[in-house]
């Protein structure tokens, strides 16, 4: 962590770091027992430029992690059962350790229809109606989405979420929702934000922790936030060839926001890090089946 103003900024290099470090050994132990690494298939469907990017970024971790990281480029034109088929294939590969499904997929494909399809054991990340449903349930027997224990775990390298009020801006899939049943399993008070909350910047401003994962550049700014509050960003928004979160940083420095996850840097590499994490968890799942 380093202090620029009054607001320190969480540093999510460094915990990814620690993180993969015990990956890496977890993994070269699998190698060496099996003869072989853990394998991911990554699914993309779509033409869509940060999924592509994403995936570049997870190949290059995965050489660090230790994995064997391979790519389904199903392009563009990708149809129902043509994903539906390749993903009954990998579900069923009993070398395949992990499969992940890159969204967006192009249009006209149900992501839930294809989803419904993968192996709940295999799918590292957390978005199988049986994962979710899981976590929701209040057991630890299924895998959890990345991003919201990335939120959890960079929040917590600052302070403990137990006790404190946070507010969750965001109420998808890939976040909001299981992160809130993360902060509750955390002893924390949820508040989940949308678009249809009434009084929504009063909403932000009232609680101790601001967790935003919308995918709007700058949505959140002074008129949220507030001093002594901790921030993460979950957002990516690309455009011009840069990088922003959902937080207006310089808005959040002047609010004197006792922490803040940046972006890039924050939440993006733990995330990461996470997925690949993850993977060992589906290997013990797998094993236990």
């Amino acid at each position: 962590m380093r202090r620029v103003s009054e607001t320190i900024l969480l540093n999510g290099t460094a915990l990814a770091a620690r993180i993969r470090e015990g990956v890496l050994e977890r993994a070269n132990a699998i190698t060496a027992e099996r003869g072989r690494p853990p394998r991911i298939v990554t699914i993309l469907a779509s033409d869509d430029a940060s999924a592509a990017s994403y995936v570049q970024s997870k190949t290059k971790t995965a050489e660090k992690a230790g994995m064997q990281f391979e790519i389904r480029d199903l392009g563009a034109g990708a149809t129902q059962q043509r994903i539906d088929a390749v993903m009954d294939e990998l579900s069923g590969d009993r070398t395949v350790d992990a499969i992940v499904l890159e969204l967006p997929l192009a249009r006209g494909i149900d992501p839930n229809r294809v989803l419904d399809r993968l192996d709940p054991a295999k799918d590292v990340d957390g978005l199988t109606a049986t994962n979710l449903g899981r976590l929701l349930a209040g057991r630890t027997d299924g895998i959890v989405a990345a991003t919201p224990q990335a939120c959890v775990e960079l929040a917590e390298t600052f302070a403990p979420l137990s006790q404190r009020t946070v507010a969750v801006v965001g109420r998808g899939r890939t976040v909001g929702r299981p992160l809130a049943a993360l902060l509750l399993q955390r002893d924390a008070t949820p508040l989940i934000c949308h678009s249809r909350t009434e009084r929504l910047e009063e909403a932000v401003r009232f609680c101790d922790v601001v967790i935003v994962a919308v995918g709007r550049a700058g949505l959140a700014g002074a008129s949220m936030l507030r001093a002594g509050q901790i921030v993460i960003d979950a957002g990516i928004n690309v455009a011009g060839g840069s990088v922003r979160g959902d937080v207006d940083r310089a808005a959040a420095e002047s609010a004197g926001v006792a922490a803040l996850s940046p972006v890039p840097g924050g939440v993006g590499p733990v995330t990461t890090a996470i997925l690949f994490r993850n993977v060992l968890r589906a290997i013990e799942l797998q094993q236990t089946a």
